[in-house]
């Protein structure tokens, strides 16, 4: 008899959609286990998923409040829920004797090396989906080469193109026929955003769009 296990998921602004998927995917294929949904965002999402879900607070950008909780708060939620295994998106939160932390990483790293080698000594596996992020860190990190697993984020079987009619339909529907292109970064210099923004502006020439540029950081 297997055993069943209890996994949270942490669902921020970073990769709230992402978490959420892989939370509902685990969900329906694997009912036995439970699934807990841990959320540092005012608003709450995941009340679709009709799972177990926690609100922790502050707000996000209170980075002294925002150790604390990751720090002390949440190893002491897991260790009360009996958490197997936390999935996460960042290096925030604390290892834990009981915890085993799977960390989701899709951009470049914002941190010192020392700081990402003591991240990767703790965390039982890191999810990277960006080849060219992973093939660095183990060039980097060789020692902690085996806990890098390569997850890449692509088209499923289940994928098809859409139909232009509904395309313009929908446009029409939610923003007056207008296209937008979403950009999402973090900690991104004043070189990168003009590079972002004369990128985005050969882009609609050559394709002759009037499509506007949204960048969420």
């Amino acid at each position: 008899m297997k055993k069943k296990l209890t996994i949270a998921f942490q669902l921020s602004q970073t990769a709230d959609a992402f978490n959420q998927t892989c939370a509902q995917q685990l969900h329906q294929q694997h009912p036995e286990h439970s699934i807990l949904l841990l959320s540092d965002e005012k608003k709450d999402n995941a009340t679709a998923l009709q799972l177990p879900h926690i609100h922790i607070k502050p707000v996000i950008s209170n980075l002294l409040l925002r150790k604390y909780w990751y720090g002390v708060s949440v190893p002491k939620w897991m260790h009360k829920n009996h958490c197997d295994f936390f999935f996460s998106s960042d290096f925030n939160t604390s290892a834990t004797e009981q915890t085993k932390n799977i960390i989701s990483l899709r951009a470049p790293l914002q941190c010192t090396e020392k700081k990402l080698k003591a991240h990767l000594k703790t965390a039982f596996r890191v999810m990277v989906h960006n080849p060219l992020l992973a093939e660095e860190i183990r060039n980097a990190f060789p020692e902690y080469a085996d806990k890098i697993v390569e997850v890449p984020i692509g088209m499923s079987a289940e994928s098809k193109p859409f139909n232009y009619q509904t395309k313009a339909d929908v446009l029409e529907k939610f923003s007056e026929g207008q296209e937008f292109f979403l950009y999402i970064t973090e900690n991104a210099t004043s070189e990168e955003l003009l590079m972002i923004l004369r990128s985005f502006s050969i882009f609609k020439k050559w394709q002759r769009s009037e499509m506007k540029l949204v960048m969420v950081t």
